[in-house]
């Protein structure tokens, strides 16, 4: 059993599907789809939030 210290944060998932979500906006807008195109906006929203939080355990972790 992992010990609470060595559970491992993954912050790069989140920046990926920021980075995915951001792609698919670009893409909606062109197509004049502009719900869609916020519903992206906000999910890449939601996914920085959690590489943020997640940067944020790992620097309380690795820094104190």
């Amino acid at each position: 059993m992992m010990e609470k210290s060595d559970q491992i944060v993954d912050y790069a998932y989140p920046c990926m599907m920021a980075e995915k979500a951001l792609a698919d906006l670009h893409k909606r807008v062109l197509e004049n789809n502009f719900d869609a195109s916020i519903e992206a906006g906000l999910l890449a929203i939601s996914e920085l939030r959690i590489a943020v939080a997640s940067l944020k355990v790992m620097k309380e972790k690795y820094i104190g």
